[in-house]
This record gives C-alpha cells, sequence and structure tokens, in this order.
C-alpha cells in the first residue's frame, strides 16, 4: 500500500525571525534614494512665496562641506525633502544645507532675462553665517550675509536678511543656502516681489512702532511720577520696561540693523538686558504686592529668579551660553508663573491693585506660550511670532494702571495711618470728658508759649479757674449732673477763648485758660466775661427748679524771669484768694 504524503503544520516565524525582517525592510527603505523637492514656480502675481516646503535638507555636523561637496552626486542623494511651511530645526551646532530649484512663470528667451526681480529673505535676526549660491548663466554666483558680517552683506535694508536673486538664474538648476549659527534655526524662507515686501515692511515697521511706543510712553509718564512721588516702585517698573524694550530691539532686530551693532556687542546686550528685566521684574512685583510680608514662600521663589537671572551675563561671557539658555528659557515660562501666583494671593486677601497685575502677567505668560509653542504644535502666525512685543506692550499698560492704583492705595493707607496718628495725638492732649486740653498738654504748650514770649517781648497771661461748692453741688445731685456742670464750664472757655488761647482742664473741677498776647488787664477782662457767662447760664439738675453755679478766677501776667511752675503757682494763690474774699470773683496776682 502506498504511502500517503505527511500534512507538516505551518511553522511560525519566531521574534527573532521577525526582527530581522524588519531591519530589512527598513534597511531597503532608507536605502531608497529619496524624491527631491518640487521647483517653486515665480508667478509674479502672487507678491509672496513661501520657499521652505519646496526645499531638501541636510545637515552638516562639522560645519566642513563646501559648495562643490554638497552639489555633487555623491552627495545629492543625501538631501531629504524639508518638510513644513518654515524651517523648523531649532538649536544646533552643525551648519545646514538646502537646496531649492526655481523656475520662471514664462521660459525666457536664450540668453535673455527672467521676467520681474525677486528678493530672499531669511526672516530670522541674528543668525551667525548665512551663505546663498545660485546657479546663473555666468556661473556661480555667491551672497554672504548674517549678524558675523555686518551690514554690508544686506542687498535691502531690513532687521532681517533680504538677498537680492540675479535676473540670469539658471532655470531648474538646484541654488543652495548654508545657515549656521548659535542660536535657534527657525526662520521662514520668503521670496517676495518688491513692491509687495515694501508693503509688508511698512506693515512690520508700524506693528512693531505702536509695541515700542506704548511702552516708550509708559516709561515717559512713570518717570514723570517718579520724579514727583519718588516712590521706588515707579524705578523698578522704569528699569523693567527700559530692559525689555531693549532686549526685544535686539532680539527683533531692530537694534542691530540701525545702530550696525557687532555680533560680539549684541550678544552681550542681549543678555544684560534680559538679565536687568527679570531682576527689575522681581524687584517690582516684590515691592509691588509686599511678597515679603504676606506670601514668604513665593518671595523667596522670586529672590530665587532674580539670583538665577544675575548668572546669564557671567555665563555668557564664560562661554556657557548653552547653560544661560537653559536658564533663562526656564525663567520664561516660571517666572511669570510665580509673580502671577503672588499676585492671586494678594488679589484673594483684599488687594485690589492685584488685579490689574494679574491680567498683565496672565497676557505675557500666554504669549509666551504661544511664542513657544509656534511653529511646533501650532502653526507660526502673526501672532506667534509677534505675541513677546504684543504681551510686553499691553502688560505695560496694565502694570501702570495696577501702580497707579497701588499708589492710590498707599495714599488711603498712609491718610488713614495719620489720621489715626492724629486721633491718638488727639486723645493723649485732651480730657475725656470736656474736650479741653488735659494736664499734660498744659504743661507743654504754656513751656512753649512761655519761651516764645520771651524771645518776642510779648505779653503772657495765664487765668486758673475753680467751680464754686462743687463738693456740695455732686453731693446733692449725683456725679453725672456735676459732670453736666463741668461741661458747661467748658463750652463757656471755648466760647470766650480766642483762636491761640489754650483751654485746659487743670484736674477735677479746675480749669485753666492760657492766653498768649495778653496782658494782665486784657487777661482780667476775658476772666471777667467766663465768669459772668458762667453764672448767668442756668442749669437744671434732674429737671429740677434752674440753678446757677459759680467759678472764681485767678488771674496771672508772665514776669520776665519766671518759669512755667511759678507761673501758675501765682494764677492758682490768686484764685484761692478769690475763694477766701467770697467766690465768684476774679483776682489777680
Amino acid at each position: 500500500m502506498p504511502r500517503l504524503p505527511t500534512r507538516h503544520p505551518r511553522r511560525r516565524a519566531t521574534l527573532p525571525q521577525a526582527l530581522a525582517l524588519a531591519c530589512l525592510v527598513w534597511l531597503c527603505l532608507t536605502a531608497a534614494p529619496s524624491r527631491a523637492a518640487e521647483p517653486l514656480r515665480l508667478d509674479p502675481n502672487q507678491g509672496r512665496l513661501a520657499l521652505a516646503p519646496r526645499c531638501d535638507i541636510l545637515e552638516d555636523p562639522g560645519g566642513e562641506l563646501d559648495l562643490a561637496q554638497v552639489s555633487s552626486p555623491a552627495w545629492a542623494q543625501r538631501f531629504r525633502p524639508h518638510t513644513g511651511r518654515e524651517v523648523d530645526i531649532g538649536h544646533s551646532a552643525s551648519a545646514w544645507w538646502l537646496r531649492f530649484r526655481l523656475v520662471p512663470a514664462a521660459q525666457p528667451e536664450e540668453g535673455g532675462q527672467w521676467h520681474g526681480t525677486w528678493w530672499l529673505e531669511i526672516a530670522k535676526p541674528g543668525l551667525d553665517y548665512i551663505d546663498l549660491h545660485l546657479p546663473t548663466r555666468r556661473g556661480w554666483v555667491t551672497k554672504q550675509s548674517g549678524a558675523m558680517r555686518g551690514q554690508e552683506g544686506r542687498d535691502v535694508f531690513h532687521r532681517t536678511y533680504v538677498l537680492a536673486l540675479p535676473d540670469d538664474l539658471i532655470p531648474d538648476a538646484y541654488g543652495y543656502l548654508r545657515v549656521q549659527s548659535t542660536i535657534s534655526l527657525n526662520f521662514a524662507l520668503e521670496l517676495w516681489r518688491p513692491a509687495r515686501y515694501v508693503a509688508w515692511v511698512v506693515a512690520d515697521f508700524f506693528a512693531f512702532g505702536v509695541a515700542y511706543g506704548v511702552m516708550l510712553a509708559m516709561i515717559a509718564f512713570n518717570l514723570f511720577l517718579y520724579l514727583t512721588l519718588r516712590h521706588r516702585s515707579y524705578l523698578l517698573y522704569i528699569i523693567y520696561i527700559t530692559s525689555m524694550l531693549i532686549h526685544l530691539s535686539l532680539l527683533y532686530g531692530q537694534a542691530p540693523a540701525f545702530l550696525d551693532l557687532e555680533r560680539g556687542w549684541a550678544l552681550v546686550l542681549v543678555w544684560f538686558t534680559a538679565a536687568a528685566s527679570w531682576i527689575a521684574a522681581g524687584a517690582f512685583s516684590r515691592s509691588f504686592l509686599e511678597t515679603k510680608l504676606h506670601t514668604p514662600l513665593l518671595d523667596k521663589a522670586i529672590l530665587a529668579v532674580i539670583w538665577a537671572a544675575a548668572t546669564l551675563p557671567a555665563l555668557n561671557l564664560a562661554g556657557l551660553a548653552g547653560v544661560a539658555k537653559a536658564i533663562n528659557n526656564s525663567l520664561l515660562l516660571a517666572g511669570p508663573a510665580i509673580c502671577l501666583a503672588a499676585a492671586v494671593q494678594g488679589w484673594r486677601r483684599g488687594f485690589d491693585p492685584a488685579k490689574y497685575f494679574i491680567i498683565a502677567w496672565g497676557i505675557l505668560l500666554a504669549g509666551l506660550i504661544l511664542y513657544a509653542l509656534g511653529g511646533i504644535y501650532i502653526p507660526r502666525t502673526f501672532i506667534t511670532r509677534y505675541t513677546i512685543p504684543i504681551g510686553v506692550a499691553i502688560e505695560s499698560v496694565l502694570l501702570s494702571l495696577a501702580l497707579g492704583a497701588r499708589i492710590r492705595s498707599w495714599r488711603e493707607e498712609r491718610e488713614m495711618l495719620l489720621e489715626r496718628e492724629r486721633l491718638l495725638h488727639h486723645l493723649s492732649v485732651t480730657d475725656g470728658l470736656t474736650g479741653l486740653y488735659n494736664k499734660r498738654h498744659l504743661g507743654d504748650c504754656l513751656a512753649r508759649e512761655m519761651a516764645r514770649a520771651q524771645r518776642s517781648g510779648e505779653p503772657l497771661s495765664l487765668l486758673v479757674l475753680d467751680v464754686d461748692d462743687f463738693k456740695r453741688f455732686n453731693d446733692r445731685h449725683g456725679h453725672l449732673e456735676g459732670d453736666k456742670v463741668l461741661l458747661t464750664l467748658a463750652r463757656v472757655l471755648r466760647a470766650q477763648a480766642r483762636a491761640g488761647d489754650y483751654p485746659c482742664r487743670f484736674g477735677g473741677e479746675e480749669f485753666a485758660l492760657v492766653l498768649p498776647g495778653s496782658d494782665l488787664e486784657n487777661a482780667r477782662l476775658v476772666a471777667e466775661r467766663v465768669r459772668l457767662a458762667f453764672a448767668g447760664t442756668p442749669l437744671s439738675p434732674g429737671g429740677q427748679a434752674a440753678v446757677h453755679c459759680t467759678v472764681s478766677v485767678g488771674v496771672a501776667q508772665l514776669r520776665p524771669i519766671e518759669n512755667d511752675q511759678e507761673l501758675l503757682a501765682r494764677a492758682d494763690s490768686a484764685m484761692y484768694q478769690a475763694k477766701r474774699q467770697g467766690k465768684n470773683q476774679t483776682v489777680t496776682a
């Protein structure tokens, strides 16, 4: 009987075999030549064209490749298509080559020129080295620009780098752009028609002019207030906004372009203004929010921000720019967040000016986040590109409003404190029952007026008054009715005293009246008016029949050589003499 063929089970691939197969596929894919980017057609009706999506890109880690090498067939396959509307490499020590092809909208005649003029903008201020190599009928044309090469590398004056394309470009031939810089390689590559570019530059200058103008206006306004009020917070605000204004003009290219700053000086100023901005912002926040008193932990965090910012210039000068960038990038998010948290705590405890501070730092923090995310997680638009100067301009206005509100708050607090001090001083020098000056103030004002009288030679007199039979009145009608008698005498004294006189309650039922500028006779007349007015004032203790109380008065004038105690003793002695002579009368010492 013939043997039937045996059916073997299907064998499954093992894990090592699967990995080997995946590696083989990956090698096949990477070894395959990449497809070059499509050429960019220069349509003069467009006016503005994005070049970056039509580029191939190559990294040169050592920065040693030249045009002959990268344009040779051996290196042609190493370029990879660039994706994205803008070049977004980030921080890199390598040199980077971008190649592209341009074709005219209409093919020029043999030996003829292209229709129209085009400018290439490398839209990132501060790039160190830019080399543009273009194929023309005359051979290769090389244009060099960048921060390390000064203003002579700019075909068109602007804060970014703009290079004019030759009119005799070879259509559909590769041009090459080499960039290398210590700052991040994130930039747009735009081809412009001159008229369209001029219109864009006008809008760009206008936008920055508005932002910088607002900041300058806030600086000038608060400088005036500082010179008027001399408050430390205004000075810190001025230093902060001024530092930010200079820092932004360096970052966005206006200062290097207009002042023709050398690359070294520009970098030094960038780090010094960055440090000054953080230090002044932290000091202003601590002063404005009084964090040392109200939020000690956040105050220490703000101090940490200040000390970290102070190291930025030193790190850059020491050649540690990478460390400085890492610290500064951390501060960009941590600094505003800490100040914002301190403001929120201040607002929660009832500090109303903090609301402006919260809005101001909130807008700046949102701007910083948008700028950081632009081109990575969200499209890079006009807002994301210019959000920092816009945010700082708005912040400067809001902080100025916050400062104004804070100064009003300080002024109100100061007025309340002064009013409280005046009240305490008034309570310390006045009698609680009658509201007249008390015995302590009598001694002070008497000594002061005596010294003035002795210097000027003007007379000074003193009245001492005592209510007659006051103890008998208290025993008969009670102390509350007795207090009414003292209040009545106090009203009479106020009514008869002049503006510069000092009516006092000397103690118990004894009163005194200091009369600067009055001689003995005038003082006696005042005493008589007081005595008669008091005696003629009816009193109705407990609603009973009206009664009249009287007062005995002693009058004394200051002698040339006499102290306050001697004058007081003579007036008091004259008052007791009036008591002995029958009461309800005036006796002069």
